[in-house]
This record gives structure tokens, C-alpha cells and sequence, in this order.
């Protein structure tokens, strides 16, 4: 499936900035500009999110807000991932840099929901799991579960590629480039979309805070 990302930039020529000018004071509560007495105002990065999500695609859609993102680093990106929207969001407090699909875990493997970190990081990581099996003449035997499976003599077990790998839990559940269709698909991984996933990868640090909810 091929991803399109919705650009930031766009929405500087197309959207009509609105600001209340008054004699009272203002101050700054998450990202948004607070007048006394009034409702805050979003802000020009929350609404670019808003015409976003006004795309009729959207849901297949990249978002990525190229302004936050240079001011994202592994100190301070967080990210959310919400199971029933297959979405993951990638926050700078609380304006949205990065908002993509994602393809988490089918029924038989869940995801776990919760409040997780970054527990590991590798770039260039295959499963130890889940991969294709191969007899000695190099021909693909099976592939899948290499627990439910016997690799033949003389032949080998490939683990599945999982660029961009970020664990999660000792169990092998984390984050990483893979195929995402509009439907939970994993075996439990979170999976991202090959252009968002070296981005969210290097704009996140072990220890990085990750909420996985339903």
C-alpha cells in the first residue's frame, strides 16, 4: 500500500489565520494561546491537524508537520497509539508533528494496551519468531511460526525483516517498518508505514514514553 503524506506547508496557503486582538491579558496552556474569559484559540499547528483530518482519505493519509518535527528530539517526542483507530501519534507537548496509520495486532495476537517505553532500538532487526523456512537446496518449505514448525536438516530459519525496530516489551512486542493494511494484521508489533517509520525511529530514544490504547 502506498502512503501519501499531507504536508504542513500546504496549509499555509490554503487556510485563513483568525486572531482576536484585545486589551486583556493572554497566556500560553499547552501550545494554545489563552485570552481571560475566553475559550483558547488553537493554534496554527492544531488547526493544520483539523484540515487534515478533513481529507476524505485521510485515514490512509501520512500527516507529518515538518516545523514540529525539526523542533522534535529523542528528549521530548512521546507517542500515542490508538488501536481502534489504527493511528499512532508523535507529540511535541501537545501539538501533533506526525500522525500515521498503522496495522497492529490481529485478534489472535493482540496488542497490549498501556502505558509503555522504548526498552531497545535497532535499526536492521529480523524476528527470531516469525520468518520463512528453508530446506538445504535454499527452497522455501513454510513460513510463520518457527515454534509450530521444524527447520530441515541442513536447511535454515530467515526471521521476517523488522527495520526500525523499537521494543517495547520482553515479549517482542514493538514498533517497526512493515506492511500496513487498514486492518489489524501483526502478531502483536505495531506496525508502520516505510516512510514514517526511520523519522518516528530516529526522533525517539530508549526511554521514550509510548501509550497504547484501545
Amino acid at each position: 500500500m502506498e502512503f501519501k503524506e499531507f504536508n504542513y506547508t500546504l496549509f499555509l496557503v490554503i487556510s485563513l489565520l483568525a486572531f482576536c486582538v484585545s486589551s486583556c491579558s493572554s497566556l500560553t496552556t499547552f501550545g494554545l494561546a489563552v485570552a481571560d474569559n475566553q475559550q483558547p484559540t488553537p493554534t496554527k499547528y492544531a488547526e493544520a491537524h483539523q484540515v487534515f483530518l478533513t481529507q476524505p482519505n485521510y485515514k490512509t493519509l501520512i500527516y507529518r508537520n515538518d516545523e514540529l518535527i525539526e523542533k522534535l528530539t529523542p528528549e521530548n517526542a512521546r507517542i500515542q497509539v490508538s488501536l481502534s483507530g489504527l493511528r499512532a501519534k508523535v507529540f511535541l507537548g501537545e501539538e501533533i508533528a506526525i500522525d500515521t496509520p498503522v496495522s497492529p495486532g490481529k485478534k489472535t495476537h493482540p496488542t497490549p494496551t498501556g502505558e509503555f517505553t522504548i526498552i531497545g532500538k535497532k535499526k536492521d532487526h529480523h524476528s527470531n519468531l516469525y520468518g520463512t523456512i528453508y530446506n538445504s537446496e535454499g527452497d522455501r518449505v513454510t513460513s510463520g511460526d518457527i515454534r509450530k514448525n521444524t527447520v530441515p536438516k541442513g536447511g535454515k530459519f530467515v526471521g521476517a525483516a523488522m527495520p526500525y525496530w523499537m521494543r517495547l516489551t520482553n515479549t517482542g512486542v514493538g514498533l517497526h517498518t512493515g506492511y500496513v493494511p487498514s486492518y489489524p494484521v501483526s502478531h502483536g508489533c505495531i506496525r508502520l508505514p516505510k516512510p514514517i517509520a526511520p523519522v518516528i525511529f530516529a526522533k525517539a530514544k530508549i526511554g521514550t514514553q509510548v501509550i497504547i490504547v484501545d
